[in-house]
């Protein structure tokens, strides 16, 4: 996501598998780690070995930067990404 200042905004990344929210992290409590100063990865908290996924998985990644300022209205970014799995050995 582009055009958004960490000072200005906390940032909440969801995972969803069919629509079911299997994992969740963001810049509040210790989920967004700096890897530069335009780039971040996520950390999830729920273990997601702990959840029965299938095989292939239909993944909704929401990403939402949420304003400090209660007059700015929130950033969503969903990314929808099909992972199949390879069974060959």
């Amino acid at each position: 996501m582009n055009g958004f200042s960490l000072n200005e905004y906390n940032v909440s990344c969801k995972l969803y598998n069919d629509g079911n929210l299997i994992s969740s992290s963001g810049s509040t409590d210790g989920g967004l780690i700096e890897l530069d100063e335009q780039h971040y990865y996520f950390v999830g908290f729920e273990n997601i070995d702990q959840v029965n996924l299938p095989d292939s998985i239909n993944l909704t990644v929401e990403i939402i930067g949420i304003p400090n300022d209660s007059g700015q209205k929130p950033l969503t970014a969903l990314l929808i990404v099909a992972i199949l799995s390879d069974k060959r050995k």
